[in-house]
């Protein structure tokens, strides 16, 4: 009966979309596991804020992920602890990405760092990004 009652709370509670706070927890157990939501095997500075969006980018850094891409949010938990992380960009469709930097000896810094480690079980390899294609001088076509 009291397997009854509580798988009825579990439903009724998905149903209502209860938070888990209010869910009934089996005594001896933790309500929260402690996962930290970057695992890797290096040790990483403290995290620091972005830079403003609108920032020129001295430095952008090309990633490319084996086996998977890390999900937009961890990434940027990761990269922008090295300081004046400006954006993340992942390459739709493609096991790759790009970071831009506002600061280059901050992109120098998560480069040395980051490249040949695993974070979350994806291992990366950084490196400087080619420079950006300066706009073509032929003519445009016209048809």
């Amino acid at each position: 009966m009291a397997t009854q009652f509580v798988t009825a709370q579990i439903i009724s509670s998905v149903w209502n979309g209860a938070s888990s706070s209010q869910m009934i927890k089996p005594a001896g157990y933790p309500s929260v596991l402690s996962v930290p939501r970057v695992q890797t095997d290096v040790n990483l500075p403290p995290l620091k804020k972005l830079a403003p969006s609108d920032s020129k980018t001295k430095e952008r850094l090309f990633v490319v992920f084996n086996p998977s891409t890390l999900p937009h949010d961890v990434l940027e938990d990761v990269f922008c602890r090295f300081g004046s992380l400006i954006e993340v960009h992942l390459v739709p469709g493609r096991k790759v990405g790009y970071m831009k930097y506002a600061d280059k000896q901050c992109a120098d810094e998560a480069m040395a760092v980051l490249h040949g480690r695993i974070v979350n079980g994806v291992k990366m390899k950084v490196m400087l990004a080619d420079p950006p294609r300066e706009e073509s001088h032929k003519r445009p076509r016209t048809y």
